[in-house]
């Protein structure tokens, strides 16, 4: 007599087992239906070109969608779990869920709850900032090649930190900030990782492998324009003072064709002179040097601002004291 517990499936249960699963019952399902361990059915499943998932578990396909909607906006296994508990039992099931699905898994224990919906509107000075900012020293990627995830990622000098904190305070994040040393330069880099904040910065072109193709984005509302100029300013813009005459001049790197509009934007707003754009094979410049622009540039620039790059600004204003020009 053949134990019921013995590998060798009869026919009449191979017809049941088929039927059941179909029906959507998972293994454990079928295999206490039929006095059977849950491993056989398992087994036989495979054999037969099936899957004993998630999506035998009661999990409906809109239920598949919403998990993988929820981890790529940044929540975590553990949370959506929490939302699902009735139908999966662990976080592994979750992960299992979203690989299938064409989406990279984080590393466990990555926090990763923040606003991802930032830069959804562009309506405070803080926002127009860090998107210029963005457009110059930050950059958006996808995580694999053929997954859907993104990681949003920003650069700066090691000494100038302290506006990335100011960033992850705005989002709400608890990312590290990175602290690397290359080329003999102290670097800090902070990143999250979200599809629909990666969609966002896409909407005002900051997107994969934009280098040579940055223009400005004329989405933002006036009144916060220069804010975003700001941040455009302290990403690629330029400051200093000349070794042979003490005079300051400052300026911007780019596209020739983001020059050309952020030229026309400062000669509209602050009546600052247009100067001659120089290209070299990978990256275009203006310099200004004229008093008069510098000094109305800084008040159109600093006016109203509540976030800059101190060492920047702090350029400027030694230039006046040390040339007594009140401003």
């Amino acid at each position: 007599m053949t134990s019921k517990y013995n590998n060798y499936l009869k026919d009449d249960e191979k017809e049941k087992i088929l039927k059941m699963f179909d029906e959507g019952y998972n293994t454990v399902d079928i295999a206490k239906e039929l006095g059977r361990n849950d491993c056989t059915i398992g087994r036989f499943l495979k054999k037969n070109g099936l899957q004993a998932d998630y999506r035998k578990n009661g999990i409906l396909k809109s239920d598949i969608k919403d998990i993988c909607e929820l981890y790529k906006s940044g929540k975590s296994a553990k949370e959506i779990l929490e939302k699902y508990s009735d139908k999966i039992k662990c976080e592994n099931t979750i992960i299992n869920i979203v690989e299938r699905n064409g989406i990279s898994a984080r590393p466990r224990g990555t926090h990763v709850e923040f606003n991802v919906d930032y830069f959804e509107n562009i309506d405070t000075e803080e926002k127009a900032y860090f998107l210029g900012l963005f457009l110059t020293d930050g950059n958006v990627h996808k995580v694999k090649r053929n997954t859907p995830q993104y990681r949003i990622q920003i650069g700066l000098k090691y000494q100038d930190a302290y506006i990335i904190e100011k960033f992850k305070q705005e989002i709400g994040s608890e990312n590290q900030i990175s602290h690397y040393e290359r080329n003999g330069r102290n670097e800090a880099i902070f990143g999250v990782q979200s599809v629909k904040m990666a969609t966002d910065l896409q909407k005002y072109g900051v997107y994969e492998n934009k280098t040579f193709e940055t223009e400005l984005c004329y989405k933002i509302p006036d009144k916060l324009f220069k804010h975003y100029i700001r941040g455009i300013f302290d990403g690629d813009g330029t400051v200093f003072i000349r070794k042979r005459t003490q005079s300051l001049a400052f300026g911007f790197y780019g596209t020739h064709k983001l020059l050309e509009q952020i030229q026309e934007y400062l000669f509209a707003e602050a009546n600052i002179t247009k100067n001659s754009i120089y290209d070299k094979s990978t990256v275009s410049f203006i310099i200004n040097s004229k008093k008069q622009d510098i000094i109305n540039f800084y008040k159109f620039i600093y006016s109203d601002a509540s976030i800059y790059l101190e060492r920047k600004k702090q350029v400027f204003e030694k230039h006046f004291q040390n040339k007594n020009i009140n401003i």
